[in-house]
């Protein structure tokens, strides 16, 4: 086995735990000893794109995740304070947009319908509107496949010394029963990932973390 962030090939733990959301289903991941980051299952990393996202649109249709506007709103303003163009990744169901009345912020979510004139879900128009003074996402770098790869074309989206925010619980081990959360970036994981896609690594607060172009 080799770890998808710093390529540490030898040994890992196992980690077992349940996925509330098909059954109770047993999940297993592993954490690498050299980096510390927790990663998994097997079979989620490999599912291809387009089953992944027929799993989210379905996991939507009957789930809706905790309002956490007022986080999001108090960390983008703490961490973006000049004037510019914006993009919220992965903005799901938040306007987060109508909180930020006096930002240029768009919000691109492929899984979830247009709430408003800026809502984006075709990558393509995402493309033509950059490039972006910031990026910002909320609790979802543990969801990609890819990360070092996603981190990559984020920073293309960026004009240059922009920055990308990553907001999530899973800096820690925790919200841990479910199969879409597919990496815990414990230890120098971040670090590493910031590396590998070219990035300069600031930690900004507790749960949040700024990838500099």
């Amino acid at each position: 086995m080799k770890c998808p962030i710093c390529d540490y090939e030898g040994d890992f733990d196992e980690i077992k735990t349940y996925d509330q959301f098909n059954n109770n289903n047993e999940l297993i991941r592993h954490k690498c000893t050299n980096c510390e980051l927790i990663f998994g299952s097997e079979e989620m990393l490999k599912l291809p794109k387009e089953e992944l996202s027929k799993q989210y649109v379905e996991l939507y249709k009957n789930y809706s995740e905790c309002d956490t506007t007022n986080i999001q709103v108090g960390i983008f303003n703490k961490c973006f304070s000049k004037p510019g163009k914006y993009l919220n990744i992965g903005s799901g169901k938040i306007n987060l947009a109508k909180h930020l009345p006096n930002i240029d912020l768009y919000e691109y979510d492929p899984h979830i319908e247009k709430l408003h004139d800026k809502s984006i879900n075709l990558i393509d128009e995402v493309i033509k509107i950059g490039p972006f003074d910031g990026i910002f996402t909320h609790n979802v770098i543990e969801h990609y496949q890819n990360p070092i790869d996603e981190l990559i074309f984020h920073s293309s989206l960026l004009k240059n010394d922009g920055m990308i925010v990553h907001s999530t619980i899973c800096y820690n081990y925790e919200c841990v029963n479910t199969r879409f959360h597919l990496f815990f970036y414990l230890g120098k994981s971040t670090e590493y990932l910031a590396n590998k896609a070219g990035l300069k690594l600031i930690n900004l607060g507790k749960n949040y973390k700024g990838f500099i172009k």
